[in-house]
């Protein structure tokens, strides 16, 4: 189950999320929990140009002096879509959350694209229709993405390359591990094995150990969507332990010891 946020405040519009769909396509399922009365919409901006540009699109929406009602106006006409979360076509019961009773939203759809393009998720609670003087109210909203590309997964396109790369830097720190028992056994053979030569070659294992574990956590966040908490916990944990193992050495090397 994908982790709720909450953003709440006196801003009547708020920026969620953005993921880049593939040109392949993919799907957009979104959950939402918000107080009866209010209006949110989710805005979802997919703006033209090549990513430079649609960064610079994206931040004269974010960044300018633009009310909800304009910002919804570009989504709605021009650069995007709404979902009116309010409506009957999302609106999947009601939930009480600290004492509060809240409207629960709904949103599964798929995602189509011409080619590689970021799309900006924000949430906005004014009424379009509203004819009186102030028509907005702060956002008091629950949510979750869960975002994924048609052959990639749960990935985003624009780090697509970090599952290849992952594998790649782990079968090289594989080898090196190899090498370095190679070496290992020569100096043991000469009784050159060092304390310095014994501190470099944990560093190494280690570096690999952590390496794995990094990959390992990438494939599953990959297939499932999920952050494994645990095995990049490790990963940090070996990654330290690494770099001590390899300052110290460089410590013995400056001070001239390191010999049995």
């Amino acid at each position: 189950e994908e982790e709720r946020l909450h953003v709440r405040g006196s801003a009547s519009w708020a920026y969620l999320d953005r993921f880049c769909f593939a040109e392949t396509g993919g799907h957009l399922s979104a959950e939402f929990l918000f107080p009866l009365g209010s209006t949110p919409t989710l805005q979802a901006f997919f703006l033209d140009g090549g990513q430079s540009s649609e960064f610079n699109s994206w931040a004269s929406i974010y960044g300018g002096n633009l009310t909800c009602l304009q910002r919804f106006a570009i989504a709605r006409d021009t650069s995007g879509a709404v979902f009116d979360l309010g409506s009957s076509e999302y609106r999947a019961g009601q939930e009480v959350v600290d004492g509060r009773v809240m409207v629960r939203a709904v949103v599964n759809t798929p995602v189509t694209t011409s080619r590689s393009r970021y799309f900006f998720f924000a949430i906005g609670n004014c009424n379009p229709a509203c004819t009186k003087a102030y028509c907005e109210s702060g956002v008091d909203v629950y949510w979750s993405f869960n975002f994924t590309n048609a052959e990639i997964g749960y990935v985003s396109q624009d780090e697509s390359t970090q599952f290849s790369t992952a594998w790649a830097v782990l079968v090289i720190y594989v080898l090196l591990s190899g090498y370095t028992k190679t070496v290992r056994d020569q100096l043991l053979n000469v009784r050159k094995y060092h304390v310095t030569v014994q501190l470099l070659v944990a560093s190494i294992a280690l570096s690999t150990c952590r390496v794995a574990c990094d990959t390992i956590a990438f494939t599953e966040f990959r297939s499932s969507g999920e952050v494994s908490h645990g095995w990049l916990t490790l990963s940090l944990l070996l990654g330290s332990m690494a770099d001590f193992l390899l300052v110290l050495m460089l410590a013995l090397i400056m001070k001239g010891g390191g010999r049995r």
